[in-house]
């Protein structure tokens, strides 16, 4: 793989209502790109083939997950992470819950890595903390993104998910471990 196709800027999760019209955009930098978005069936969005998806008025059948693929001129690919279009007035009521908690993590310094999750809910927002317990300035997005990795990256992590209504969660503790120095199971 060359090292030129990175997805800089994930897609992010959206929520939203019937008739409402939303949009999706990805960034990356690599040699002549192309996309495909996709949606959870696997099966790829006719004519969606650009750095955005744009969908609306939104009707039942829109919600749920997406993703995009990204292929540059050398044939190589990465796939975003999945993301939700979420129905509001289905969760009007519902605290934060996290669907996707946080998967362990491993690489080396100057590799790039990201741990993510995804929470349901009312216009939800994420904050990154350190193992000592402490927000990390400016990680509010669903991922943590070590671009790249570096020497006093690796230890733990966890996120806080919370709504308009004050409520909030925190995910399950995940170690971004040190490839050179961890045992095979965990990377």
């Amino acid at each position: 793989m060359h090292n030129d196709l990175i997805i800089l800027s994930e897609p992010q999760s959206q929520n939203a209502s019937y008739g409402d019209n939303v949009v999706f955009k990805v960034e990356a930098t690599g040699l002549r790109l192309t996309y495909q978005w996709y949606r959870q069936n696997g099966l790829n969005i006719q004519g969606a083939s650009k750095p955005f998806l744009s969908l609306g008025p939104l009707k039942k059948e829109d919600f749920g997950f997406y993703r995009v693929r990204i292929q540059d001129y050398y044939g190589d690919h990465l796939l975003s992470s999945w993301i939700e279009l979420v129905d509001i007035s289905s969760l009007e009521h519902a605290p934060p819950v996290f669907v996707i908690e946080p998967k362990p993590a491993c690489g080396r310094v100057g590799d790039f890595e990201n741990i993510f999750v995804h929470a349901t809910g009312v216009n939800i927002r994420y904050q990154w903390y350190n193992e000592r317990g402490m927000p990390l300035s400016g990680e509010t997005r669903q991922y943590l993104l070590f671009a790249p990795i570096k020497k006093d990256s690796f230890g733990y992590y966890r996120c806080l998910a919370s709504d308009d209504y004050g409520r909030h969660i925190l995910s399950n503790w995940v170690q971004l471990a040190d490839q050179r120095t961890v045992m095979q199971f965990i990377c």
